[in-house]
């Protein structure tokens, strides 16, 4: 048997429809129409079924997560100009007047500059400045990103400034 003996033609196709008693139609009509009902109308009835309680969970979410942008926000805010900041940085810059002035010596200045400071500072002995540099480093954990210094024969002390940051950038 060929496979074209199972494979109507379409003309012979639309003869056997025409052909088709009027109640015959109405049954293919309904198979197609639940067909249809099921694979269409029903996911799509459910979806709007479900969206107002999709909606009001995306509005809670996102009313959650503008709350805590703002949070974030507010305390970035305050961290870097609030009270407990300023006393941070005073704290910050009278240990390193203190740290400074105790190895450096009484002529040392320590100055705020932007996100940093500038300590500078005359006839400090070699010692001095080679104990004084890795204390900031460990004691007040600023880094030197900049350092000037001079030598005066004369006496063998040094004169010069440092620039120090605090590794997060200002503090």
């Amino acid at each position: 048997m060929s496979a074209r003996r199972f494979v109507p033609s379409l003309p012979a196709t639309k003869a056997a429809l025409t052909a088709l008693a009027p109640r015959r139609w109405a049954v293919i009509a309904a198979v197609l129409l639940a067909l249809y009902g099921i694979g269409v109308v029903v996911p799509a009835w459910r979806t709007l079924q479900q969206a107002p309680d999709a909606q009001a969970r995306a509005r809670a979410e996102l009313q959650r997560v503008t709350a805590l942008a703002q949070a974030l926000a507010d305390a970035r805010r305050s961290a870097t100009t609030g009270p407990a900041a300023a006393a941070a940085v005073t704290v910050d810059t009278a240990a390193l007047l203190d740290l400074s002035t105790r190895w450096l010596g009484p002529e040392t200045r320590v100055t705020r500059d932007g996100d940093g400071w500038v300590v500078q500072w005359q006839r400090a002995r070699a010692e001095g400045l080679a104990t004084w540099l890795p204390a900031v480093r460990t004691q007040l954990r600023l880094v030197p990103t900049g350092l000037q210094a001079q030598h005066d024969a004369a006496d063998g002390s040094w004169r010069g400034q440092a620039r120090l940051q605090s590794p997060g950038g200002a503090r």
